[in-house]
């Protein structure tokens, strides 16, 4: 279970870095707003539900770990889509209605 915590840690961590770069690429503030949702996505991993899965009983920390990892892959399913927008329209893409 810690092994699999620390993955998820290693792998937020790497998530936030790529996050941040891709931050420093756009001039939307409507695209930077949707990012954002990503970096909160990623406080919630790293700041709450492992935490919560290294005080768990082995039964309960399988559903933290899995929230975990849910939670991580949203965070990184919206850079991807934020990034997409990018390599589409270019770093200066406006966002229409967000």
């Amino acid at each position: 279970m810690e092994a699999r915590v620390q993955q998820i840690e290693s792998e937020a961590k790497a998530e936030r870095a790529d996050v941040s770069a891709l931050d420093a690429q756009l001039s939307d503030a409507g695209l930077k707003k949707q990012l954002q949702q990503a970096t909160f996505w990623l406080d919630d991993v790293e700041g709450f539900l492992l935490p919560h899965a290294l005080k768990a009983s082995p039964g309960q920390a399988a559903m933290w770990i899995n929230h975990a990892e849910t939670t991580l892959h949203m965070a990184v399913q919206r850079r991807k889509f934020i990034q997409q927008v990018v390599a589409t329209y270019g770093p200066d893409a406006v966002s229409i209605g967000a």
